[in-house]
């Protein structure tokens, strides 16, 4: 069964502040980066960091130790204490590599003392467009789409909203009689402490409100207020 999703919200400055987390990234792209090229074992591309993210270390780790096997066979050394000698030794440039793996995963941006969202970048949205880590704009609009929008999915979300959305074009027109009428912001300020004024607890219209709220500006007048 198909269920119609209804969208009531797009939250594009959260998508902004997202976005914004690249920044938090940087060192550690950056670092990914600089271990990976002194490995020697080719260029860092876009689809070399989609392995990074998906594989980690694996297969980049296999294909660094084949290629000190290619280069051994290719120099001639057969001694097999030599050759082992030479993989420990150029186990370093690896391990450093690995680190910086775990440094890249273990990033979590966040938007300071005062953020209040609960949404941020994750490393899924980041690629590298050959110059510098980047998000896409296609990875922009899935940002925006996924978590930046807000449905009504069931029936009970869609009367809950239709309910909210009478009560806001209520409370607006109650608004502009509040100040048609002259009642002050500093007492009344809140249309709920109104509305106690008006409607009892069994929602049922308080009849003398009506003169009063009418008459609440003559009132002050005569009074001097």
């Amino acid at each position: 069964m198909n269920i119609e999703k209804v969208l009531i919200d797009t939250d594009f400055k959260l998508q902004t502040e997202i976005l914004s987390d690249l920044s938090q990234f940087k060192t550690a792209l950056t670092n990914i980066k600089t271990t990976f090229e002194l490995l020697e074992i080719g260029a860092f591309t876009n689809d070399v960091f989609t392995d990074i993210k998906t594989n980690g270390v694996t297969k980049i780790k296999k294909a660094y130790f084949a290629e000190l096997d290619r280069q051994l066979d290719q120099s001639g050394v057969k001694n097999s204490k030599l050759r082992s000698i030479v993989m420990q030794g150029t186990g370093e440039a690896i391990n450093n590599f690995s680190d910086a793996i775990n440094q890249l995963v273990n990033v979590r941006p966040t938007g300071g003392a005062t953020c209040s969202r609960n949404r941020f970048l994750t490393l899924n949205y980041i690629s590298f467009d050959g110059k510098a880590f980047i998000i896409a704009e296609s990875d922009k609009t899935l940002i925006l789409d996924t978590h930046c929008k807000t449905f009504l999915v069931s029936e009970q979300d869609k009367e809950t909203y239709q309910v909210f959305k009478n009560l806001q074009t209520s409370l607006i027109a109650f608004s502009a009689l509040k100040e048609k009428l002259g009642l002050p912001e500093n007492e009344y300020g809140h249309a709920g402490q109104l509305i106690e004024q008006i409607i009892n607890p069994k929602n049922e219209i308080i009849i003398q409100s009506i003169a009063w709220i009418n008459g609440y500006r003559q009132s002050r007048i005569d009074n001097n207020y």
